[in-house]
């Protein structure tokens, strides 16, 4: 054994899955409020919770039939819960935007590209400075998404749809 490391069985404490896209049924998801011990602060986590989940893709293999996905909250844009909820909207548009709706039901999440405020780095992967501080800026990441959802369509495609019918019929274009 190593001198001054010592192994253990204990969960990641990360909180990263090998999980990238996967369908599950929700069985609950709540808010928590954690401590930063590194910057003394506190930050509020979403966490949801899976049943009967069926793999389609990872990073390393997945034999457990539940998951739990954490998103740390914010209200700000180009964050990841920003991508989340935008996800979320685009397929549950409903009033108040309630995710109790979401609770049992079959439904499929992904990794998926988006925009998000982060650390500019260098090539090497160390910060960039500017004015004494990071700097920071929008750029392509992935975060977790709703691709969809059992009993509801994507209202973003379907919008652009009835669009290209619309468009189709001021062109004089129909089926026959």
């Amino acid at each position: 054994m190593a001198e001054g490391f010592i192994p253990n069985a204990n969960p990641p404490t990360d909180s990263r899955t090998p999980l990238i896209r996967f369908k599950g049924v929700l069985k609950q998801y709540k808010g928590e409020v954690r401590h930063d011990e590194t910057r003394n602060r506190d930050f509020q986590m979403v966490v949801f919770d899976f049943t009967d989940v069926e793999v389609i893709e990872t990073s390393d293999p997945y034999p457990f039939p539940i998951a739990k996905i954490e998103i740390s909250y914010s209200e700000r844009a180009d964050t990841r819960w920003a991508a989340f909820a935008k996800s979320f909207r685009n397929l549950c548009a409903v009033p108040g935007g309630s995710f109790d709706i979401l609770v049992g039901k079959k439904q499929e999440w992904a990794q998926a590209p988006c925009m998000l405020r982060q650390p500019v780095l260098d090539d090497d992967g160390n910060a960039v400075e500017e004015k004494g501080r990071p700097k920071w800026a929008n750029q392509p990441s992935t975060s977790w998404q709703v691709v969809s959802v059992e009993g509801f369509a994507n209202t973003a495609n379907m919008c652009k749809l009835f669009q290209d019918v619309l468009i189709d019929l001021l062109d004089c274009k129909n089926e026959e």
